[in-house]
């Protein structure tokens, strides 16, 4: 493909240069709007193993110091750090795949919950479980995490002297050393839960925020379906918009039907059909300068369906006959940006799509609406009639009175009766396919809380078991203390100033 871009550039240099082709693996393109969210699931569960392998360092450190009198007492019958740093991994290795097969059976048991919430069927992919690989690597991490963060307090816990321990030389808090080593990871598992909370209520603002965006377009009791005709049985054009005039006038007459039409493309589901556009009686100079807009086709009452009004012109017609320069309706930012200052009524509108071009004149101009996803601002916009692309593919589109549901068995019906072979499918309301269009934040935005509140509750646990130990390891200090006339009050104001002192230099890190 480069040696053909190289030719095509050399041949027409005015159009082709500096253009090629960029090619991207299937998998991997199919993969790209779900990145963002794995990658920030990813990072989650990393900060979330960080805090809680801080845990496990701040329990085994505290626990190889309560038993330095146990293992000095061993080192004096004839026990080598080799011998005792033996049996501290291994407890720590024993409790460690032991954690690792509790939390495998776990992931096992919610693994169907977690994979419903996964848009995966967008991807192709139609089974996904737990494999032998992944429960694997769990059992390696958990392995992993005690060899890591259990071989530093095993090897300060063998090192211990026999006999200054059993005279109790060493101070009755295990060593200032060890205090701040424990300190510092209580300190860091603050800061990595602040990062997640962080992280987290971020990500819920967002999916607030996208719940609370203006459309343009109202989405209550709109009710879709898609109908498709055999491109065989409809060959002439007038046929399948005669196919598609009758269904819609049919739906139309219903009892508690406002507005029925037909469009090429639902708003928010469908997205792209991106054409060039151009004024033709100003064209721009450069072809870069001409307008990207998004085509739709549609018939008449498409905007009444919306809810929307035309705010100049009028909306297509089928009564509208067959024209050199077909009718085109523009939205405002497109009206606006082909003919910025003028009246865009009765102009003429250069178009194409890579595979055809035509000139269209401006019939209407109606309100911007997003037509291709929540998250996305108003785009210029443009409309044909379906007499001028007769697609055999079309999507009903129907706003009534009441529960939208009540009326899907008689829409269906109506099909059928135009013709037995074409069904009604992918009936939904408009409601739900905003909702599912916005359901991939509303996933990471539980998901992230979980973790939030996972790694916020592991931290209070280290924050909790340090100063446990502290107390304990102090007991004598504070009855001597309390001996001497200090209130309940003033020792766990003492205690309490170290916790908050942690904590703060967590929020600050």
């Amino acid at each position: 493909m480069n040696v053909i871009s190289a030719q095509l550039e050399e041949a027409y240099p005015e159009s082709h240069e500096g253009k090629g082709m960029r090619f991207v693996p299937l998998g991997e393109g199919l993969a790209e709007n779900y990145r963002p969210g794995l990658l920030l699931l990813m990072g989650a569960t990393t900060l979330l193993l960080l805090i809680a392998c801080g845990n496990v360092a701040g329990l085994l450190a505290a626990k190889a110091t309560a038993r330095k009198v146990e293992l000095s007492v061993r080192s004096a019958l004839g026990a080598s750090r080799t011998v005792l740093l033996r049996q501290l991994l291994v407890e720590s290795l024993v409790i460690a795949l032991l954690a690792g097969m509790l939390g495998s059976f776990l992931a096992v048991l919610i693994q169907r919950a977690t994979l419903a919430a996964l848009p995966l069927d967008l991807l192709g992919v139609r089974e996904v479980g737990l494999s032998g690989s992944m429960l694997s690597f769990a059992l390696l991490v958990s392995i992993g995490t005690a060899l890591l963060f259990g071989t530093g307090p095993a090897f300060t816990a063998s090192r211990a002297q026999p006999a200054e321990e059993l005279r109790g030389s060493r101070t009755s808090t295990g060593g200032r050393k060890g205090g701040r080593t424990r300190a510092g990871l209580v300190v860091a598992q603050i800061a990595l839960s602040v990062i997640l909370l962080t992280g987290s209520g971020l990500q819920i603002l967002s999916f607030v925020e996208l719940r609370a965006v203006d459309l343009g377009f109202e989405t209550e009791n709109l009710i879709t379906a898609s109908v498709s005709i055999n491109v065989a049985k409809y060959e002439d054009p007038e046929t399948r918009t005669r196919f598609f005039q009758g269904v819609m006038e049919d739906v139309q007459a219903m009892p508690g039907v406002e507005a029925a039409s037909f469009t090429n493309k639902i708003p928010i589901r469908h997205r792209w059909t991106d054409w060039l556009t151009w004024d033709v009686d100003n064209p721009p100079s450069a072809e870069e300068d001409r307008i990207f807009t998004y085509s739709r086709t549609v018939m008449p009452g498409y905007f009444e369906a919306l809810g929307l009004s035309v705010l100049k012109g009028r909306d297509h017609s089928l009564d509208d006959g067959p024209r050199e320069e077909p009718y085109l309706v523009l939205s405002q930012s497109a009206a606006d940006a082909l003919f910025p200052g003028q009246d865009p009524l009765g102009r003429t509108v250069g178009a194409f799509n890579g595979l055809r071009d035509g000139h269209y004149e401006v019939l209407g101009v109606v309100p911007d609406f997003r037509v291709t996803s929540v998250d996305r601002d108003p785009r210029p916009q443009m409309y044909f009639s379906h007499t001028t692309f007769p697609n055999t593919g079309m999507n009903l589109m129907a706003r009534v009175h009441g529960d939208p549901a009540a009326l899907v068995s008689a829409i269906r019906q109506a099909v059928l009766d135009r013709d037995p072979d074409v069904p009604l499918e992918n009936v939904s309301t408009m409601e739900a396919i905003v909702a599912d269009s916005i359901s991939g934040s509303w996933t990471l935005s539980l998901a992230t809380a979980l973790f939030a509140v996972t790694a916020l509750s592991l931290s209070l646990t280290g924050l909790y078991a340090v100063l446990a130990f502290y107390v304990g390891r102090r007991t004598r200090e504070i009855g001597l203390r309390v001996a001497l006339g200090a209130t309940g009050g003033r020792v766990s104001g003492m205690v309490l100033k170290r916790g908050l002192m942690l904590v703060g230099a967590g929020l600050v890190l």
